[in-house]
């Protein structure tokens, strides 16, 4: 489940080591002494235009993974096939596949193509989600549930994309019976950044099944009045 080191690492391990040549400065020969300046600076350049560079890169995958995971949400709830778009998509993207055998309930399928996608770097936070919400269908089975596997596989989909809603929201409805406080942070974040979720939390069914515990909690009703008024919703 974990990733490689972040960009932000390899740079300040970058940006320390470059700093350290500076301490070589009063060993060097006086007319050596502004060519390791100019050496160190030009490194330091070099190293914060490939960091904001690959960060760039790194939320645009997010924003476009984040996308086509809502593409491939509405495709396959789809009853029937349109016209044959499924088929072609499914050709197309490994993460669909995943995916489509995560809605057959395939899971033994799903979990190892989730764990090649997380290795590949692809997807990472929605094949962490999927995979939490694979553990929690599992565990959700037992008579005295334990969701510590389904919330690691959500705080990892989190720490890969803190913009992804999904996992943010259900780390909630996991949590609200016993970090209840932290759990309306994470609810609150997922329905201002989602207006989709702002509606299913004012829907009375959503609220029975899943927030009948704190439906009266006046931290819960001013989430569900707050992402209303953020999202124009009457």
């Amino acid at each position: 489940m974990m990733s490689a080191a972040p960009a932000w690492l390899t740079f300040g391990i970058g940006f320390a080591t470059a700093l350290g040549f500076l301490a070589y400065i009063g060993k060097t020969p006086r007319k050596w002494r502004w060519a390791l300046v100019v050496g160190v600076v030009a490194q330091l350049t070099v190293l914060t235009v490939q960091f904001v560079r690959s960060e760039d890169l790194l939320n645009h995958q997010r924003d476009t993974e984040r996308n086509r995971a809502a593409f491939l949400f509405l495709l396959f709830n789809e009853k029937k096939p349109l016209g044959g778009l499924q088929d072609e998509v499914l050709k197309q993207e490994p993460y669909a596949l995943a995916y489509k055998h995560f809605r057959t309930k395939e899971f033994d399928k799903a979990e190892v193509e989730f764990k090649d996608l997380i290795k590949n770097k692809q997807y990472v936070a929605q094949s962490n989600y999927l995979l939490g919400e694979i553990a929690r269908e599992a565990e959700a089975k037992k008579p005295r549930p334990d969701y510590s596997l389904a919330l690691t596989y959500l705080d990892e989909a989190i720490k890969a994309d803190d913009k992804y809603s999904s996992p943010l929201y259900m780390r909630a409805v996991l949590t609200v019976p016993v970090r209840e406080l932290a759990a309306f942070q994470d609810l609150r974040k997922a329905a201002s950044q989602d207006k989709g979720l702002c509606i299913l939390i004012n829907q009375q069914g959503e609220v029975k099944d899943r927030w009948a515990s704190v439906a009266s909690n006046p931290s819960f009703l001013a989430v569900q009045r707050e992402c209303k008024l953020e999202h124009k919703i009457i």
